[in-house]
């Protein structure tokens, strides 16, 4: 049927549950509760995906499914390629404010497509990995220069299945202090979240908040007033931050401590523990640590990871002869017998099985051991930050001596993952639906997350889309990447900051690709030849690229993406292709180079003019110059 004719016009049902910023709510009939005088949900309406009709087999439905109360909206949707929405006016948005948007959805059947909200120009995805259970998704969002009414979209995606929403909340994010009558304690209430938000509370003489101090940054709600501030009147306020993002301050409020040192009409009990982030610089141990370029150091020598996932042991020695060095694995003794190091699952605790004795042996495999894997896209399986967070407070708990890492997806998830783990790690997969661009974009925008204070490590796609996508096996178009792909995909993590490449994955049980496993091979020999250069500094050599496609190759899409690099000794210029054609390109620098430009892994040198200097690039073609300066 189509929208919810069978409802009798102009009731109101009363909402059977609100969430507790219900006060707050910018929506307009949240829970579907009421209805208009047409008798469809008030303040909502539906587009179809055929320019805003229906479109064959697509039904939206008003039906008494809720979540909390009777009501709820959903999308069934029986055809391919088909983007249905309800939407609704979301009044009084306020520019550059951030806002905590939720809702609940479920949905009918297991898909590789996911709904979508839409709100304040971006794109959110519900992963929804259950079937017929209702799941709570929320997320914080900034809304820019955006202000006034803006309209908000729940959308089915492209796949036929049935989705239902419900319980729809938007509010400004906002944190609020109150003595709260708790003894010696400093509290406060704040939006309701499951993004990680630090609060850092200050105190000052005015209410300017000049020369104030910080009294602490906690994850918690509340503070013991410190025994050591001075006698007189303060002020105090709250500012809470989702990793280094200001999300709000609280107003002013004011506090008189006594001239004995204790709060009028409280105690001053001892100061609570605080939780703590982990450093925007990860901490080092005797023997791993990061150096000023954020490279892992391990036993006091800079190391570059290249490793693989879900490598069998039996392949430990054949990976480490191609030029791998790490291992994504449990099977430590393996690694270490195979002089690979290896990254272990969360929650792992060597225990030796060797013939030698067992504190021996650990000590030499828990030292193959560089970093600990809290979660694998915990956003793509609802697993919050503080979930994450918690992981990574555990792990360090039971093992102090080695980083943690975790790995995400989505850039609009940078953000609100960037403060949980000591290395951050993402998985751009663009092979064959994508721009090989997207991989230089998340490396870019991972930085960006944690500031260029913590590594970023790239996981590059080393698989074929059909083992996991249901539209891959549909449309056929799912393939493994070629040798120039894995090969350019690496150079461009690499040219972007990446401090360590990964491939997922090396598949056993006869799923693995031959010519993949090949290709990962000679990529990894060539990364291990240039690991040196890949640790060194990045150099800020003003250098400039014009690069033009090939005659008779068409139109240039991409670009060329370069890095100038030192290993200590010789000067480098890392150049990668991102585009899928030919392209004749030119670097012009400022200072004056020499008469060549050596191309030491082609075995070849290119003259230049002492300015500049031109080389073809082959499709997803790579090249390292070797540069001299006159």
């Amino acid at each position: 049927m189509r929208a919810a004719g069978f409802v009798a016009a102009g009731i109101a049902f009363a909402t059977a549950c609100l969430t507790v910023s219900a006060a707050r709510n910018l929506v307009r009939n949240p829970s579907f509760e009421e209805s208009d005088e047409m008798g469809d949900p008030a303040h909502w309406g539906w587009w179809g995906s055929d320019a805003g009709e229906l479109a064959d087999a697509e039904v939206f439905d008003w039906e008494p499914e809720g979540h909390c109360g009777k009501w709820s909206v959903s999308i069934r949707e029986e055809c391919w390629d088909m983007r249905g929405r309800w939407h609704a006016i979301v009044p009084g948005v306020k520019p550059r404010r951030w806002y905590s948007v939720s809702l609940w959805a479920k949905r009918d059947r297991p898909t590789g497509w996911l709904p979508e909200l839409d709100f304040l120009g971006q794109r959110m995805v519900m992963n929804l990995y259950k079937e017929e259970v209702w799941q709570k998704f929320d997320w914080l969002v900034k809304s820019g220069d955006l202000q006034g009414d803006v309209v908000l979209k729940l959308i089915n995606s492209r796949k036929p299945y049935k989705v239902w929403f419900d319980d729809v909340v938007v509010e400004e994010f906002c944190v609020e202090g109150d003595l709260d009558g708790k003894a010696g304690k400093l509290g406060w209430q704040s939006t309701e979240t499951s993004r990680l938000v630090v609060f850092r509370v200050e105190a000052a003489r005015s209410e300017r908040f000049e020369d104030s101090i910080v009294l602490a940054e906690t994850l918690s709600n509340e503070i013991a007033i410190p025994k050591n501030l001075g006698w007189g009147k303060w002020y105090w306020r709250v500012k809470a931050f989702q990793n280094v993002d200001l999300l709000a301050i609280s107003p002013a409020r004011e506090i008189v401590v006594e001239e004995s040192g204790t709060a009028v009409a409280v105690g001053l009990p001892s100061p609570a523990a605080q939780e703590s982030l982990p450093p925007l610089r990860p901490e080092s141990s005797d023997y791993i640590s990061f150096d000023e370029n954020l490279n892992l150091v391990v036993d006091g020598k800079a190391f570059f990871p290249i490793g693989i996932y879900s490598l069998p042991p039996e392949k430990f020695r054949e990976a480490r002869r191609a030029g791998f060095n790490t291992v994504l694995t449990a099977e430590v003794e393996d690694a270490q017998r195979s002089q690979l190091r290896a990254i272990v699952p969360r929650g792992f605790r060597y225990e030796a099985t060797s013939g030698r004795t067992a504190t021996a042996f650990s000590q030499e495999a828990n030292r193959s051991i560089i970093a600990r894997y809290l979660w694998d896209e915990p956003c793509q399986n609802n697993v919050s930050p503080r979930q994450v967070f918690e992981a990574h407070k555990e792990e360090k708990k039971g093992d102090p001596y080695h980083p943690t890492a975790v790995v995400i997806y989505r850039p609009e998830n940078f953000s609100a993952y960037a403060s949980v783990s000591d290395i951050f790690m993402t998985d751009p997969y663009p092979i064959p639906h994508r721009p090989m661009s997207v991989v230089s974009e998340s490396v870019r925008a991972a930085r960006k997350a944690v500031r260029d204070r913590k590594p970023v490590w790239a996981v590059i796609q080393a698989f074929n889309w059909a083992d996991s996508s249901q539209e891959a096996r549909r449309t056929g178009w799912a393939r493994w990447p070629t040798f120039q792909e894995e090969r350019c995909m690496a150079y461009l993590a690499a040219i972007n900051g990446a401090k360590g490449i990964l491939f997922f994955k090396y598949c056993g049980n006869g799923k693995h690709d031959p010519l993949n496993w090949r290709a990962l091979k000679r990529v990894a020999a060539e990364m291990k030849k240039l690991s040196p250069i890949l640790l060194g500094r990045t150099l800020a050599i003003p250098v400039s690229v014009d690069a033009e496609a090939a005659p008779g190759t068409g139109e240039a899409k991409g670009r060329i993406e370069f890095a100038v690099k030192s290993d200590g000794k010789r000067t480098y210029l890392i150049a990668a292709n991102n585009w899928p054609g030919t392209r004749q390109a030119t670097f012009s620098f400022e200072r004056r180079l020499g008469p060549f430009a050596m191309v030491p892994l082609e075995g070849r040198r290119i003259g230049t003019d002492r300015q500049s200097f031109s080389d073809t690039f082959e499709p997803y073609g790579v090249h390292v110059y070797e540069l001299s300066f006159r």
